[in-house]
């Protein structure tokens, strides 16, 4: 069994991985859990990670996040390490969990009156259950975006996290603070339906790695699973997000750079869509098959072909890019037909979207317009 964890400072700077394998746990209901001695290693060496980036200094606060409960063992191996540590808190973050809430709000016009909000709770709410037991809402309505608050989906209520304090004192405020960081996919990062959701979340960002999912159990696809650090006092745009590429061992292995962009910049609104002006057209759903979807469609009179295009993002890239002699149905959209004035175009977005590897780690990437001229030599190369 591999055991790791992931330190950084209380600014969220200073990511380092930790990693190394294990046999001296003891498993119950499918957790692991560890043993004193295991303990102790894992926080002696995420302590000694930080003391060599801070000129030999200890932390005057350490705080011990896990997903399930500190058994006796961990405790003792925790506080035998930290024994120098003027504050140490062990918290467990509980993501499945019974808790849902309503946002109750005063009635905008009888302000006697109050009502069940038609949003739901906002997000960085943050309830006390006692002095060791706490609500945090990670996911929730923002406010800022048009006349009502956003809602990320715009379906369903959002569950909170349980926070549940196995040692430590001070304001839940100071814990739910520490928060800063999370494993995630990076859709929130780059991906197109995201930018409303980027318009209104701002935060600096500190620092992260990527891992392959397939390093996470239950996981399947190849795809890049992101740590990235946070910091939410500091109100800035994402933009470009650097990150260290790991592989499942936490050795680090390369560099990869992840870019928000406008959706305006993306390179499958680039071509111009000319609206179809004939008679019924053939639905195709792969290259010899006539499709069986029920909605008509009408053919462009003159058109050359029809070049599909889907989704933006390389993911998509390999299996949703193809030209056919009339229009295809077979996905979600994202179609063109071929005419003598956009066929430049159309070559320009088949090769790019057919040369470019897919892999893991670009799996998320987004294909963008061309940010300067482009040669007749480059044009004719698509082309051919």
């Amino acid at each position: 069994m591999t055991c790791c964890s992931q330190v950084f400072d209380a600014d969220g700077a200073g990511l380092e991985f930790v990693a190394y394998d294990t046999s001296d746990v003891n498993v119950q209901r499918d957790n692991p859990f560890l043993s004193q001695t295991e303990m102790f290693r894992v926080i002696t060496r995420s302590l000694d990670l930080y003391r060599r980036r801070h000129a030999g200094r200890s932390p005057a606060r350490v705080m011990v996040h896990k997903s399930t409960e500190f058994k006796c063992e961990e405790m003792d191996g925790c506080f035998e390490a930290l024994k120098h540590i003027e504050a140490v808190d062990l918290v467990q973050v509980l993501e499945d969990n019974g808790w849902q809430a309503a946002r109750w709000e005063q009635d905008r016009k009888y302000p006697a009156k109050s009502q069940a909000d038609g949003c739901p709770v906002k997000r960085g709410t943050l309830l006390g259950l006692s002095g060791k037991d706490s609500l945090l809402w990670m996911h929730g309505a923002v406010d800022g975006f048009g006349n009502r608050p956003y809602f990320q989906g715009g379906k369903g209520t959002p569950r909170p996290l349980r926070l549940v304090r196995h040692a430590g004192h001070g304001s839940w405020d100071d814990t739910a603070q520490a928060a800063l960081a999370m494993f995630s996919t990076l859709k929130y990062v780059n991906a197109p339906n995201f930018e409303p959701f980027r318009h209104l979340w701002k935060a600096k960002y500190l620092d992260g790695f990527v891992v392959h999912s397939r390093a996470f159990d239950g996981l399947e696809g190849d795809f890049p699973i992101g740590f990235l650090i946070w910091e939410t006092g500091k109100k800035t745009p994402i933009s470009d997000v650097g990150v260290g590429v790991v592989d499942r061992a936490g050795n680090f292995i390369g560099e990869k750079r992840y870019t928000a962009k406008s959706n305006n910049s993306l390179l499958n609104l680039w071509m111009a869509k000319t609206p179809p002006n004939g008679g019924p057209a053939l639905p195709l759903s792969n290259a010899l098959k006539i499709s069986k979807n029920p909605r008509p469609k009408r053919e462009l009179v003159g058109a050359a072909g029809y070049l599909y295009a889907s989704n933006n993002d390389l993911q998509h890239s390999a299996l949703e890019t193809l030209i056919t002699s009339s229009i295809y149905t077979g996905g979600n959209g994202g179609g063109v037909y071929l005419t003598e004035a956009n066929l430049w175009q159309a070559a320009i977005v088949f090769a790019v979207r057919r040369l470019i590897k897919p892999t893991w780690l670009n799996d998320r990437d987004q294909f963008l317009q061309p940010s300067e001229p482009l040669t007749d030599t480059f044009k004719s190369d698509c082309l051919v």
